[in-house]
C-alpha cells in the first residue's frame, strides 16, 4: 500500500497517511483529482487546491469561449511566454510576481458556467466537493467539471491555488500533462472544469495487474515520465511528487495516454536550486529530500522508484518507520535480487541505478536519461 503525499513544511516532517487503492476519476492537475474511495486525508489534500484564470474584458475583444479565450491569452494569469523570461527569479519573487498577475477578478461580468458548459451525471462526490460530467457547448467535448463550497477555502488555500495556477498554465500544451480548460466562480462555489481522463491512475493499473508489466510496457511508461520531468525542468518546474498515482490514463483503452496530474506542492526553481522544504510521497523521496535540500534531480529520482516499482511491483527501499526509510535510502545500494528481477534485463536495471544514485550532483537529468539505450535497444521504444 503506497502512502499519501506529505505536504510541504519547513519544520520537520510530518506522519505519511495510507489508504486503499483507488480510481481517480480525473486528474486535475491542482490536486483536486477527486477519488471515489479514498476521501480521508487525501481528499482534503487535494480539495485544499484548485487554480482559476479569467478573462480580460477590458478591450471588448475577449473570445466567447473558455477554450479560445485560452488559445487566445486572454487571461490575466501570467502566460508561459511572460513567466519564461523570468525564470532566474526566486520563488518568492514568483509567488510574489502572482499577486501582480491573478486575481484581480475571477470572471467577465455577465459570465456563468452554464453559458458554455452542459453538466451532467455526478461522478464522484467526497468531503469537500462534487465532480460532475460536462460538455463543451461549442465542441460537443466531454470534460468534467469539480465544484468546491467556497467557504471551504482558506487564504492559505487560496495562495496554494494561485502558485499551482500558475504552474500549470505554464506547462499547458504538453501532450502528457492534464488539460485545464477553466474556472468559474459564483457565489457559493469554485467550478472548475478540465480533462477528463477515464482510465484511472497508473498505480491502481499496476497493482491490479495479473502478470508483470514488461519491459517494452515499462519503456512507453518511463518515457512518458521523464518526457514530463524535462518540459517541466526545461520550464522552471519541480515536480516534486512524482509516482503513479499522480500520472492518469486517459481512457480504458488499449491507446490511452498517460497524463500527469497533482502539481500541488510543485514550484518554480532554477538549475542547481535547492529547497529545505520536505514534501512528497515518502517511499519516492530522494536522500535530498529527506535532507532537505532538493531540487530538479529529487524529481529523477522518484521515476527511479517509480520504474522499479512499474517493474516488480516492490519499492527498492523500506523501512517500518520514517527514519529506517531515510536510513535505508540514505544508506542502503539498491538491489536487484529476488525473483521479481529474473529476467529483467542488464538496460532496464542500469536504467533504474542511474536513477537512483545517491548524489544528486551525479545524477543524470530527465533529458540525458531520455536517450538511454534500453528505450530502443532493448524495449524498441524511440
Amino acid at each position: 500500500m503506497e502512502p499519501s503525499s506529505t505536504r510541504s513544511t519547513s519544520g520537520g516532517p510530518t506522519s505519511p497517511t495510507s489508504g486503499a487503492p483507488t480510481k481517480k476519476v480525473s486528474g486535475l492537475g491542482l490536486g483536486l483529482g477527486l477519488e471515489l474511495k479514498r476521501l480521508g486525508s487525501e481528499l482534503r489534500h487535494g480539495f485544499e487546491r484548485a487554480f482559476s484564470f479569467h478573462s480580460d474584458p477590458s478591450d471588448g475583444k475577449t473570445p466567447k469561449t473558455p477554450a479560445a479565450r485560452a488559445k487566445s491569452g486572454k487571461f490575466h494569469l501570467t502566460s508561459s511566454r511572460s513567466l519564461g523570461s523570468s525564470l532566474g527569479q526566486s520563488a518568492e519573487e514568483k509567488v510574489k510576481a502572482l499577486e501582480t498577475h491573478v486575481f484581480h477578478g475571477i470572471l467577465a461580468k455577465g459570465e456563468h458556467l452554464e453559458d458554455f458548459y452542459v453538466l451532467g451525471q455526478e461522478i464522484g462526490k467526497g468531503a469537500f466537493g462534487v465532480v460532475k460530467q460536462c460538455v463543451d457547448k461549442a465542441t460537443g467535448t466531454i470534460l468534467c467539471c469539480k465544484s468546491i463550497p467556497k467557504a471551504a477555502l482558506t487564504d492559505k488555500m487560496f495562495a496554494d491555488i494561485k502558485l499551482e495556477a500558475e504552474i500549470m498554465m505554464h506547462l499547458r500544451g504538453h501532450p502528457h500533462v492534464v488539460s485545464i480548460y477553466g474556472l468559474f466562480e459564483d457565489d457559493e462555489h469554485l467550478h472548475i472544469v478540465e480533462e477528463m481522463c477515464t482510465g484511472g491512475d497508473l498505480h491502481t493499473k499496476l497493482t491490479r495487474s495479473l502478470v508483470p508489466y514488461t519491459e517494452k510496457e515499462a519503456a512507453g511508461i518511463m518515457r512518458a515520465v521523464l518526457g514530463v520531468l524535462q518540459h517541466c525542468h526545461d520550464m522552471g518546474v519541480a515536480y516534486r511528487d512524482v509516482k503513479p498515482d499522480n500520472f492518469l490514463l486517459s481512457t480504458d483503452g488499449p491507446d490511452a495516454v498517460l497524463k500527469a496530474t497533482d502539481f500541488g506542492i510543485s514550484r518554480f526553481m532554477t538549475p542547481g536550486e535547492t529547497t529545505d522544504e520536505y514534501c512528497g510521497t515518502p517511499n519516492y523521496m530522494a536522500p535530498e529530500v529527506f535532507n532537505m535540500e532538493a531540487g530538479f534531480p529529487a524529481d529523477v529520482w522518484a521515476a527511479g522508484v517509480t520504474m522499479y516499482f512499474t517493474l516488480t511491483g516492490e519499492f527498492p527501499f523500506n523501512g517500518r518507520s520514517r527514519m529506517a526509510l531515510a536510513q535505508a535510502v540514505c544508506g542502503h545500494p539498491v538491489k536487484f535480487n529476488g525473483a521479481a528481477w529474473e529476467g529483467v534485463s542488464e538496460g532496464a536495471k542500469d536504467l533504474v541505478s542511474q536513477m537512483l544514485i545517491k548524489d544528486p550532483k551525479k545524477r543524470p537529468t530527465a533529458k540525458e536519461l531520455m536517450n538511454h539505450p534500453w528505450f530502443l535497444e532493448v524495449a524498441g521504444v524511440k
